[in-house]
């Protein structure tokens, strides 16, 4: 075996402190990758539109912030598509995902506390 082929058996390997999630994320790529495009990006978009008004600033008329979320989302929906099915890591896409919707809930659940 020379250096080269065990520097690339080291790369195929995964990292001992690699995270939970990336190692069964890449046990099924694919279906992964569409759920993530799929379901995933459609929640987290509706999640951003709800929680975003929150921390915007209110605008001269007071409505801005409750406006622009609704025109972000298509640009919001087209981004947390893209982004999973052009990435070769999901796992960090998934666990992105996981820590932006924690966030997001939590900006709604104090909009609605206060």
């Amino acid at each position: 075996m020379t250096k080269a082929d065990d520097m690339q058996a080291r790369l195929t390997l995964p990292r001992s402190g690699q995270l939970w999630i990336e190692t069964r994320v890449r046990r099924h790529e694919t279906l992964w990758r569409w759920i993530l495009a799929g379901p995933a990006a459609l929640i987290l978009s509706i999640l951003a539109m709800a929680g975003l008004p929150t921390i915007l600033p209110a605008g001269a008329g007071g409505i801005n912030h409750l406006v622009l979320p609704v025109v972000l989302f298509p640009l919001l929906w087209a981004s947390f598509v893209v982004w999973p099915v052009a990435t070769t890591r999901p796992g960090r896409v998934a666990t992105t995902y996981l820590a932006l919707t924690a966030l997001l809930l939590l900006l709604i659940t104090l909009a609605f506390l206060t």
